[in-house]
Order: structure tokens, then sequence, then C-alpha cells
């Protein structure tokens, strides 16, 4: 791909992620504003006269029931969605699926930039699994989003763990270690060598 090209796909992708991240701030419909455990009480988005509790996305009764056992109890707890659990379900995948692969597009477009540099699309994305766990209308749902917020604390180390072992096993790197190791006659060098300090004064 030409530098324009790669230019005009960066902005796209940086597009994308802006507003992916900002319907994890601003859900379709709105939040509950005040906790509603009441299954009569009426909707905060669309009041009604008489008290049936209406969603933005409403189930049908049979539905109703898959959505209870397989994502949880709904909670209508204040700052959740007001989407229903099966609704916010089909919402959170296909954003979640956009949001992440527009992120890790960027990082292979940015490829030659120091990784530190892209440390803050990876808190973005821990941002946008936090935020939706807090939106998530379910308790199943939010443990959902609280475990890809965790993968997303947990990446940069696996990468770092990865490149530290590719470069442990490479004939420079062991080469490396073996020149220090004659310099020094022989001893262990760099962390084993301190390592082994500290153990003799156990």
């Amino acid at each position: 791909m030409s530098a324009e090209m790669l230019n005009a796909t960066l902005v796209v992708t940086a597009l994308v992620i802006t507003a992916i991240y900002q319907t994890s701030t601003s859900p379709p419909g709105g939040v509950w504003q005040a906790d509603n455990t009441s299954s009569s009480a009426s909707d905060p988005l669309f009041p009604t006269s008489n008290n049936v509790t209406l969603h933005f996305v409403e189930e049908k009764s049979e539905d109703k029931f898959i959505s209870k056992h397989l994502m949880g109890e709904e909670s209508r707890k204040a700052g959740t969605t007001i989407l229903t659990p099966f609704g916010y379900f089909d919402f959170w995948l296909l954003n979640s699926l956009t949001f992440v692969l527009s992120i890790f597009l960027t990082k292979i477009i940015l490829s030659n930039v120091p990784p530190f540099l892209l440390a803050p699309l990876f808190f973005l994305g821990i941002s946008y699994f936090l935020s939706m766990a807090i939106l998530a209308p379910s308790a199943i749902l939010s443990k959902v989003n609280t475990f890809y917020m965790g993968c997303f604390v947990l990446v940069p180390y696996l990468v770092m763990l990865a490149g530290a072992l590719r470069v442990s096993k490479s004939t420079n790197y062991k080469e490396l270690i073996n020149l220090r190791k004659a310099r020094r006659g022989g001893r262990n060098v760099g962390i084993a060598e301190r390592f082994n300090w500290l153990l003799s004064f156990m």
C-alpha cells in the first residue's frame, strides 16, 4: 500500500474507534435514571400511562425466558442501559468486534512506531470494556466485559513476554551471553548474577 493509502486507512480507523467508543458512553435509548426493580414501572425513555414497562428494543415473552437463563436477570439499576439483555448483547458484539479489529489494524499500520507510543490504544480498550461492564443490563454480561477488560490488561505483557522469549532463543543473544561470561571468567551475568548475589545473603 502507498503512503497515502496508509494515511487514509489510519484516519478511517481512528474515526471508527472514536465513534464506537462514543457508543460505550451513550448507548442507544440511554440508561435508567434511577433503580427500577418493579416490572410495572414506566420506562424513563417512553413514559406511559398504563404502567407497562417499555424498552428501547422489546422482547417477546418466549425470548425473555431464554434471555433470563442465558444472560441473567435484568438489573434495571441506575446507569445501566435500557436495552434488554438480548438487545444489549447484539449491540455489544458488533461494536466490540469493530472496536477491537480497528485497534489491531491501527497497530499493524503503526508497526514501526515504538510500542510505548501505542499504549493509549490499550488503555482505550480497557476503558471501553469497563464502560460496557458498567452499562451491562445483567451481572453475566457485566462479567463478560470484565473478562475482556482483563484480556486487554494482559495483552501488552504477553506481547513483551513473547518478544523476550524470542530474543532469548536467538543465536545472537546466546553469543552475547557467552562473550559476557568469558569476560567475567565464566560467572553468571545479568539478572542471574544479581539473583545469586541476593541468595547469598539468605
